[in-house]
């Protein structure tokens, strides 16, 4: 088992470790039964010739903003979440696509807002 700081998927560059920093490259999105969900990466690693994101599950996310789907909302730490898909995601999981990440003023809840592609949730709008 190798371990690695960063790794590009699909020619977008991801490194683990980032949550906190101004310049975050640690925050991924994946789809888990039609739905879009963001986690935290603590670190990359490659085993038997396969690449995972050992990663922490974020609450699942409301859109403060509707209609407007292009920013969501999140809480650090989704321990339902957590226990539902574990702490090792495939790379084949993750979208190819930076994930923006600004503190909200409360302290507690974190927009995101991503670079590329579209959202995927049950809301209707």
């Amino acid at each position: 088992m190798f371990l690695y700081k960063s790794v590009k998927i699909l020619k977008v560059h991801f490194t683990a470790g980032e949550w906190g920093h101004r310049s975050c490259g640690s925050v991924v999105t994946s789809v888990k039964h039609g739905k879009s969900l963001y986690c935290v990466v603590t670190k990359f690693l490659r085993s038997r010739g396969s690449g995972f994101a050992v990663v922490k599950w974020l609450s699942v996310h409301e859109y403060p903003f509707l209609p407007n789907r292009l920013v969501v909302r999140v809480t650090l730490g989704n321990i339902d979440l957590q226990r539902r898909y574990g702490s090792v995601l495939s790379l084949h999981d993750i979208e190819p696509t930076p994930v923006y990440v600004n503190p909200s003023e409360d302290g507690t809840h974190y927009f995101l807002m991503r670079e590329k592609g579209y959202d995927r949730s049950h809301v209707r709008v």
